[in-house]
């Protein structure tokens, strides 16, 4: 018999083998091909009348504030002759206190605005005996710097000061109300010393007006003259946190351009450590010192002389 070979089954492979595209090899999964990431147009393709808002800047302000419920012993000196509304508000006692701290603060390149609040209220009763206060405090400060040259600045102040109820017999509230505004030259400087803290002086000129039904004709008119103002803030960590020990003493001076021999004096010093997020402990002092003025013939009681506020608190605080 003949043998045949294969040749006609041979050659369309060696053909195909030869003349033929190949198959296209596969895709690579989009994580291992740049190119089949689709583009973000395709990922988000626009709608018509919708507008995607751009990213919202970082606010140049900064708001912070503490409230506190406190367990309070105040201890006083000369407070009943004291010409100052808050220590002579104030009486050597224990009781249960109130307080908000609240801070607004604004700084872009060489501007810089801070606003503080502070409120602080506490009453007792004793057996038999009515209410009485034994802590009242408000104030609110602010102030404008413009930096010239580190540390120099030039400022504008503004500021209140009052109490809850004024003096007996009528308690009147917030008597008396003091308003002031300022504008000087200032220095401050920051983080000098291990940790974070700041000192900072001002020198400036002062004008100022009380309100109140205890405000007497003498002290109901403006009244201007230089200010002096200086303040210094620690912050401290006990451990890798946050910063949970706070330290400030103050010092505030105001005088007259009609009568420069009469100046008030206000100094306040505080300490605060925050045991754990909620529970804290404060030491305070506030001292005041007024020289008589040059209308006084010697009668008005409470020139010249040291009247002082000393408190320790215990209690609860929030923060945000």
């Amino acid at each position: 018999m003949r043998r045949v070979t294969p040749l006609l089954i041979l050659c369309p492979i060696a053909v195909w083998g030869v003349d033929a595209t190949p198959p296209p090899p596969k895709p690579l999964p989009a994580a291992t091909n740049p190119a089949a990431v689709a583009p973000a147009a395709d990922v988000l393709p626009a709608i018509p009348g919708v507008q995607i808002p751009p990213a919202v800047a970082p606010s140049n302000w900064k708001f912070t504030g503490r409230f506190g419920v406190f367990f309070s012993n105040v201890n006083t000196t000369n407070s009943d002759t004291s010409l100052d509304p808050t220590i002579s508000g104030a009486s050597t006692s224990t009781s249960f206190l109130g307080t908000y701290d609240g801070q607004a603060n604004w700084k872009e390149g060489k501007d810089s605005i801070d606003n503080l609040l502070k409120a602080r209220y506490g009453r007792i009763r004793t057996e038999g005996q009515d209410w009485t206060e034994n802590n009242d405090e408000l104030r609110y400060d602010g102030v404008y710097r413009r930096e010239i040259v580190e540390p120099h600045f030039i400022y504008l102040g503004w500021g209140a000061e009052s109490v809850f109820t004024g003096p007996d017999p009528y308690n009147y509230a917030f008597d008396p109300t003091t308003v002031k505004v300022s504008a000087g030259y200032g220095q401050r400087y920051e983080d000098f010393i291990p940790d974070k803290n700041s000192l900072e002086f001002r020198l400036g000129a002062r004008a100022q007006k009380k309100w109140g039904q205890s405000v007497g004709p003498t002290e109901d008119g403006i009244e201007t003259g230089p200010e002096a103002f200086v303040r210094y803030e620690h912050l401290l960590k006990r451990g890798d946190g946050e910063y949970d020990v706070r330290f400030f003493a103050q010092y505030e001076g105001f005088s007259e351009f009609n009568d420069l021999s009469h100046i008030s004096n206000l100094i306040t010093a505080g300490l605060t450590v925050q045991l754990t997020r909620y529970i804290t402990i404060e030491l305070g002092i506030r001292a005041y010192y007024e020289t008589r003025t040059k209308e006084d013939n010697g009668t008005q009681i409470g020139y010249n002389q040291w009247s002082i506020r000393q408190d320790s608190l215990f209690g609860l605080t929030y923060q945000y």
